[in-house]
C-alpha cells in the first residue's frame, strides 16, 4: 500500500513538472510578425517587446521584407529605428487613447466640486 502511494504521488509530480511544455505556445517566426505589422496601417502606434528585454512605445513608419522603422514615444525626441522582425518578442496594437476612463471620471467629480463650492460662496454672501 505504501509503494502504490509512493508510485502514485512520483507519477503525479512528473506529470506536473511536464505539463507547462505541454501547454506552451510555440515561438512567432519573424514572418509572422512580417505579416501582422503589414496589416498595421503608418502611423499606427504599436507597444514593442525586442527579445533582449528591451520595450518601446512608437509609431510604425515603413515596413520592408526584413525590418519595420518606428518613431519612439520618447520624452526626449530620438531618431527612427529599424527593427528586423527576428529581433521581436511581442508586438501589440497600443488602443489606450485619451485620458483613460479613471482619470475622466476624477476630473469631472473635481469639476463638479469646485462649481458647488462657487454656488455655496455666491448664496452665502447674498
Amino acid at each position: 500500500m505504501n509503494n502504490t502511494l509512493t508510485t502514485a504521488v512520483a507519477v503525479v509530480l512528473v506529470g506536473l513538472l511536464g505539463a507547462p511544455d505541454l501547454f506552451a505556445q510555440p515561438p512567432v517566426t519573424a514572418d509572422l510578425w512580417r505579416a501582422y505589422v503589414e496589416k498595421q496601417q503608418v502611423g499606427t502606434t504599436l507597444k514593442v517587446r525586442l527579445k533582449d528585454g528591451t520595450r518601446v512605445k512608437a509609431m510604425l513608419l515603413l515596413v520592408s521584407p526584413e525590418a519595420m522603422t518606428i518613431q519612439p514615444k520618447t520624452r526626449i525626441p530620438v531618431e527612427p529605428q529599424t527593427v528586423p522582425f527576428s529581433t521581436i518578442d511581442s508586438l501589440e496594437v497600443d488602443r489606450s487613447n485619451g485620458i483613460g476612463t479613471a482619470r475622466a471620471i476624477a476630473i469631472g467629480g473635481a469639476a463638479a466640486f469646485v462649481g458647488l463650492m462657487l454656488v455655496v460662496l455666491a448664496l452665502a454672501s447674498d
